[in-house]
């Protein structure tokens, strides 16, 4: 039996640089979605949350708690609430790119110009 090796039709392929899947695969979360659930659900006999309960420890720590355990929650909350700090970092492609190439015996003014040749290709970024 012959198999058959033609490409499908123009209509059904994808143009160079078009993903067939935009959006990605799903992000799936299974341990966080469970323990939100788990949160959301009543504290005991109460109308209180067990995810309320737990800020109100963790805020009760930060205030009254052991210096280190205090200053360990009050970065917790800070991290949730403002966000952790931001870093910038400077990266200078060309000069690592250099780098790597003497590392591997590699003439470097060659990899450069191919590294921008493959940027042009790809529009500048």
């Amino acid at each position: 039996m012959e198999q058959d090796n033609t490409p499908p039709p123009a209509a059904t392929r994808f143009q160079p640089g078009q993903s067939g899947n935009p959006g990605g695969r799903p992000k799936r979360r299974p341990i966080t979605e469970l323990l939100a659930a788990e949160l959301e659900r009543a504290a005991g006999r109460s109308d209180v949350t067990k995810g309320q309960k737990l800020v109100e420890r963790l805020v009760s720590i930060a205030l009254q708690g052991k210096r280190s355990d205090s200053v360990a929650a009050m970065r917790l909350i800070m991290s949730y609430t403002d966000g952790l700090p931001v870093q910038h970092v400077e990266l200078d492609v060309y000069d690592a790119a250099r780098r790597l190439a003497e590392e591997r015996g590699l003439d470097p003014d060659r990899v450069i110009r191919l590294y921008d040749q493959i940027k042009q290709r790809q529009g500048g970024q």
